[in-house]
């Protein structure tokens, strides 16, 4: 008995150990967890940035300087990005930038200031760091000429009425200098304490170039309204703190001044009167806004707010009656 009762243990034990260490408990042992596979290249991408813009072309002009800018991911330490600049196939500037980290990648960037006209290709390439970068295509930077005046046509022209046109001023943006695009160079000038003509010279061009020579709103809160400042003759519509049109103006000459302060537009004439005053819009008895054949660069007017006739439909169609107008100096 005892024996049959050690050889049962026995057996009863090698069982448990059979069972310990079946195949199937190893099968229910946690799997490895998965490794990410280390990048093989960087991505780099690369930006050439300028206010001046004619259709898909960024557009510079001589001795201005552009933004070139862009990313890296993934960052690593040690990297720098080399920045070529050719021209007519000839590398004319070289800069080597170091790659800042951010919570994406990384970023650099550089101001670059070309000395003359052409078409400039860019070229970034990673260097340093741990990971390899992809190569990227090289991009393009137009620089033009940076005078226009009545009659010009080309690329320049088409910069300068689409940033003229993006901050208010009345062009259309084609790339021929119309008597329109003449206006809207008077009218910036005027703006900015410029000599009162309708040429572009490089003063304009450098400051479009620069991101300046905008209307500040004087009175933001009104909303939908106009401001009329005297002092520079313009007139301007508004919404909030967002010129939508920027006109050359003239007011009352000093025999026949224009009223100051603050009122609503409360009506309105449509066509041409016996005075020849087209499309008017009135603010106070008998002042209005309105079209009139003569505009000249100074206070002219028997008081109403002349501006030009072809952009006094458009001026006309944007105000409402009980819109708010502000006269001042």
């Amino acid at each position: 008995m005892q024996v049959g009762k050690s050889l049962g243990a026995a057996t009863a034990a090698l069982f448990c150990v059979s069972v310990l260490f079946a195949p199937q408990a190893l099968a229910a042992d946690p799997a490895p967890a998965p490794t990410t596979p280390a990048p093989t290249a960087a991505n780099v991408t690369l930006r050439v940035q300028s206010f001046l813009a004619a259709g898909k072309k960024v557009i510079g002009i001589p001795k201005s300087p552009v933004r070139v800018r862009g990313t890296v991911a993934p960052f690593s330490a040690g990297q720098q990005v080399k920045l070529d600049f050719f021209l007519k196939g000839k590398r004319v500037k070289r800069k080597t930038r170091p790659v800042v980290q951010t919570p994406e990648g990384g970023r650099y960037g550089y101001w670059f200031k070309p000395k003359r006209r052409g078409v400039y290709r860019v070229r970034a390439t990673l260097i340093g760091g741990t990971v390899p970068a992809a190569r990227n295509p090289a991009k393009r930077l137009y620089v033009v000429r940076s005078t226009a005046g009545p009659g010009a046509r080309g690329t320049n022209v088409r910069a300068l009425q689409r940033r003229l046109a993006d901050l208010g001023y009345i062009t259309p943006v084609n790339g021929s200098y119309s008597d329109s695009t003449g206006r809207a160079v008077l009218a910036f000038r005027k703006v900015n304490g410029m000599a009162r003509n309708k040429f572009a010279g490089r003063a304009v061009f450098a400051k479009l170039a620069a991101g300046r020579g905008g209307f500040k709103i004087r009175y933001p809160k009104l909303g939908k309204h106009a401001e009329f400042d005297w002092s520079r003759q313009v007139l301007v519509l508004a919404r909030g703190d967002k010129p939508q049109i920027i006109t050359t103006a003239s007011s009352g000459k000093p025999s026949t001044p224009t009223v100051f302060g603050s009122f609503r537009f409360q009506r309105r004439e449509p066509g041409t009167n016996s005075h020849g005053m087209y499309y008017s819009t009135y603010f106070i008895g008998g002042y209005a806004i309105h079209g009139y054949p003569s505009v000249p660069d100074y206070a002219a007017s028997h008081g109403c707010i002349r501006i030009p006739i072809p952009t006094a439909k458009r001026v006309y169609s944007w105000i409402d009656l009980g819109d708010p107008i502000k006269v001042y100096r």
